[in-house]
């Protein structure tokens, strides 16, 4: 499973560089950093400014931080308050840009704080926290927040949807790969957005169908989320569908439960928590109709998760891929095909969030 996120770090400069360096880069170097693949965006903890801009290159990354930019940053420090601001900003300008581009996101979509030992939220910060995390993830519920902190996690456990698996700790008496990489797995884990270009604007209209050719190596299998605000109101002929491009075989997974359904060669039981169909030739539906009848707000519908697996050998006549988007000649193709996905932002109550 390879990574395909937008990935926001937000650095505490009061890490020293020497001590810090190695971390960062760990997680930086194996993010598939590259056009068409990952991007990575560093600011600072303090003011939020920025350390190094968007980059889909990881040589123009290390250009942009290194020690002496490290060291000029305008002041060390952990502002929580800032980075929640900032983080709205960025992913403002991200959903706009995809909307302009007819976009379904197809990137998870990460926030990596990485706090000093000594840096902390303050009390009086507490409840505006808590109020502008809770507006977040109402209307941007792709959005994820990591700790890689210094010192005592516990003070951050607040502020994170699973302090289980959203919590790490950095610690420089601990080996690089030994301490990073349980950072880097957490990020991979997270399943890729399909997200409707207008669903993060209060008064945008309806896409209906949008289709977009997908990357797979042989033997693969990548993840997707559909959140709730893309199904929620009532509508009509609302699907995904996912049609084979290659001459191979893919297995698709769904779940409302699971967040990583696939299908398990060594398991023969059925499960109740995911469905699984292989297709070749015929293409793969699910209707998204009618999925948050139950339910009174976007938080409380579950998403849909969705699994595509590449069968794992084929010759070249099978599969043979000279797009510029292919990471190699030996990846397969598929479609990915939304129709009338939904805009919604608010619940049903129509409550607002004063922050």
């Amino acid at each position: 499973m390879s990574i395909l996120t937008d990935l926001y770090i937000f650095l505490d400069t009061s890490w020293s560089y020497r001590i810090v360096e190695d971390y960062v880069n760990y997680i930086v170097q194996r993010m598939n950093i590259r056009p068409y693949g990952s991007s990575v965006t560093l600011l600072t903890a303090s003011d939020a400014s920025l350390l190094a801009n968007q980059s889909y290159n990881i040589i123009d990354f290390f250009k942009q931080w290194n020690f002496d930019t490290h060291n000029q940053a305008a002041k060390p420090g952990f502002s929580l308050p800032t980075i929640l601001s900032k983080a709205m900003e960025l992913t403002d300008d991200l959903f706009e840009n995809e909307s302009k581009r007819n976009s379904l996101g197809l990137r998870s979509l990460i926030m990596l704080l990485m706090p000093s030992p000594l840096a902390y939220v303050n009390e009086h910060d507490f409840d505006y926290c808590q109020r502008y995390l809770d507006f977040l993830y109402r209307t941007k519920p792709d959005m994820n927040f990591i700790y890689y902190s210094g010192g005592v996690l516990v003070r951050f456990k607040s502020y994170v949807k699973d302090p289980r698996k959203d919590l790490f700790l950095l610690d420089p008496e601990t080996d690089v790969e030994a301490s990073s990489l349980p950072v880097l797995q957490r990020i991979k884990n997270e399943p890729r957005r399909i997200t409707n270009p207008c669903s993060m604007h209060p008064n945008g209209s309806r896409h209906h169908q949008q289709q977009v050719k997908q990357y797979l190596p042989l033997g693969f299998l990548t993840f997707y989320k559909i959140a709730a605000n893309n199904f929620f109101s009532p509508g009509y002929m609302r699907y995904i569908k996912i049609k084979a491009f290659s001459r191979i075989a893919f297995v698709i997974c769904t779940s409302r439960r699971n967040s990583w359904p696939y299908r398990n060669s060594i398991s023969t039981s059925p499960s109740t928590e995911q469905e699984c169909l292989q297709i070749s030739n015929n293409v793969f539906s699910y209707d998204l109709t009618d999925m948050c009848l139950n339910y009174q707000t976007t938080q409380e519908c579950p998403p849909l998760f969705l699994s595509v697996q590449a069968q794992a050998f084929a010759d070249s006549s099978q599969v043979m891929c000279e797009e510029e988007e292919c990471f190699s000649p030996q990846q397969t193709q598929f479609l990915l095909i939304t129709n009338n996905l939904d805009c919604s932002t608010y619940d049903r109550d129509q409550l607002s969030v004063y922050l």
